[in-house]
């Protein structure tokens, strides 16, 4: 569902013949994403994308099988776009069911299916820099995400294309 159809995905563990910094054990995570290829360990060829949507498996087999309260993405959507940001957003927004989901995001197929939203931004004043979060209402989402898509909140198309968008979130 998240635009790897070929995954595979491996966890190899070695033992150590003596104790090592964190234990005995070595483990690798082994990904292949294309069709026919072996699975080698996720840090020598799995793009920025890849790598955010094994995160995302990985985070939502863990949550199916404990506790956790809340759950953080900090920019998940790293190399994906489109379709798959869209199926990344689907994903979270089933995880949000069970979790408190809180996510950093650029990308408006993802932050549309977020039930409250919010806007981070950094700002100069007085030669000193500030973060500044606000709180979206329902009318500043639309400009957040129509900024997020064209540049600019005021573009009438996409605004348009935001209100639809966030419909779609909302289903």
């Amino acid at each position: 569902t998240l635009g790897m159809p070929y995954v595979q995905f491996k966890i190899e563990f070695k033992q150590a013949s003596e104790p090592q910094l964190y234990g005995f054990d070595d483990v690798e995570f082994l990904f292949s994403s294309n069709k026919n290829t072996t699975a080698k360990p996720v840090s020598d060829i799995a793009s920025g994308g890849e790598i955010a949507r094994v995160m995302l498996c990985l985070k939502s087999l863990i949550a199916q099988s404990s506790t956790l309260p809340t759950i953080i993405f900090d920019e998940i959507d790293t190399g994906i776009g489109g379709r798959t940001a869209l199926a990344v957003g689907e994903k979270m927004k089933s995880l949000a069911q069970k979790n408190q989901i809180l996510s950093i995001t650029h990308l408006p197929q993802i932050a549309v299916f977020a039930e409250t939203q919010f806007c981070i931004e950094k700002v100069v004043k007085k030669g000193k820099t500030y973060t500044e979060v606000a709180c979206l209402s329902e009318e500043m989402r639309i400009d957040e995400i129509a900024r997020m898509l064209s540049g600019e909140a005021s573009q009438e198309i996409a605004r348009k294309m935001a209100e639809d968008m966030l419909q779609l979130g909302r289903k």
